[in-house]
Formats: structure tokens, C-alpha cells, sequence
């Protein structure tokens, strides 16, 4: 990870020592590991997610965006009937923008 970003992050400065950076992460992850074991948990709920079909006769568009500020964002959209047939769809590269703007590409190419 360090050095992809050292290679392709303009803003990225490498850290002088990063065993120690790694050992902090390791000692982080054991703090973390033990705090879980005090907090109650919940039991866990299990739900489908899947495409809902369409009232018969009508097509159904799914969407959505990517972004993330300062990197190139998109947006894509799936068509398909009531039977779960591809009717058609669309992916858009829009460039460097906030998530609202995102939202709002998404809706206009949907």
C-alpha cells in the first residue's frame, strides 16, 4: 500500500519507519479486539437483498453513483422488465465532482 502510493500520490510522504507503523496497527487491532469483547452484541438478523421484480408490463431502473472528492466519479443504471429481461442500461464517466453532483448525473442519464 505504501508504495503504490508512494508511486502514484503526488501528496503522499512515505514514513521514516514503518515497523513501527505496522506495530502500532497490530496493537490497535489487539485494543480494538478486546474492547469488542465488553461491548453487548446484538444477534445478528439475516436479510435477502436481491432485484425486486416490476408490476407486469413495466420496466425498472436501478442507479447509482461513485465518488469520492478529488477523484474521478461515475454513475450506471440497469434496465430490465418485469420478468427480470435486460431492457438496457448505461455507465458514465463524469470526472472529478462532490457526491451531490454524482446524484444528480445519475438521475439525469437515468
Amino acid at each position: 500500500m505504501w508504495r503504490n502510493r508512494d508511486l502514484h500520490d503526488d501528496d503522499y510522504n512515505r514514513l521514516a519507519c514503518m515497523v513501527l507503523q505496522v506495530l502500532n496497527y497490530i496493537s490497535a487491532c489487539y485494543q480494538a479486539k478486546m474492547m469488542s469483547s465488553i461491548v453487548t452484541k446484538l444477534p445478528r438478523v439475516t436479510s435477502m437483498i436481491g432485484w425486486i421484480p416490476s408490476v407486469e408490463g413495466r420496466v425498472k431502473l436501478n442507479m447509482d453513483e461513485a465518488c469520492k472528492d478529488g477523484h474521478p466519479a461515475g454513475c450506471g443504471g440497469v434496465i430490465k422488465d418485469s420478468n427480470g429481461q435486460w431492457c438496457g442500461g448505461f455507465a458514465k464517466h463524469i470526472g472529478s465532482c462532490s457526491a451531490i453532483v454524482a446524484e444528480l448525473w445519475v438521475f439525469l442519464k437515468g
